[in-house]
C-alpha cells in the first residue's frame, strides 16, 4: 500500500512544481472506503484528504456536466454546492509523516539500485 502512496507522492510533487496547490485532496474509489488506506495516503502526502458523498468519480461528474449542458443546472457551482458534499476529512499524523519521509528516501533510491535488474527481467521475457 505504501508503494502506491509513494507513487502518488511522486505525482503530487510534479503537480506542485507546476504551482498547482490545493487545501485538500479528494480521494475516490474503492480504496477511499478503507480508513487505513485513507490515513496512509494522508500521511505519505502530508496533506489533508477528503472523501465525498458520491462514489462514482468520472462517470458521475460527466453526467453532472451533461446536466449543466442540458440546462438542468444553472452552472457547475450549483452542482457542486447542491449535490457534492465533503463526507470525511483525514489529516496527516505528524509522527507517521516523519517516518514515511524516511522510508520515501529509501524508496526513491530503489529504482536506481534495481534498474539493471529490471532490464535483465525484461530481456528474459522476450
Amino acid at each position: 500500500m505504501e508503494s502506491v502512496a509513494f507513487s502518488q507522492l511522486d505525482c503530487l510533487s510534479l503537480v506542485k512544481r507546476l504551482n498547482i496547490n490545493s487545501n485538500h485532496i479528494i480521494l475516490l474509489g474503492g480504496g477511499s472506503k478503507s480508513p487505513t488506506w485513507r490515513q496512509i495516503i494522508s500521511d505519505v502526502l502530508n496533506h489533508k484528504l477528503v472523501t465525498l458523498n458520491v462514489e462514482e468519480g468520472p462517470a458521475f461528474s460527466a453526467a453532472l456536466i451533461a446536466g449543466v449542458g442540458c440546462s438542468m443546472y444553472h452552472g457547475i457551482e450549483e452542482v457542486i454546492d447542491g449535490i457534492i458534499k465533503i463526507e470525511k476529512e483525514i489529516n496527516p499524523i505528524e509522527k507517521n509523516v516523519k517516518k514515511y519521509k524516511q522510508i520515501y528516501t529509501v524508496y526513491k533510491s530503489l529504482y536506481s539500485d534495481l534498474k539493471d535488474s529490471f532490464k535483465e527481467i525484461s530481456s528474459l521475457q522476450q
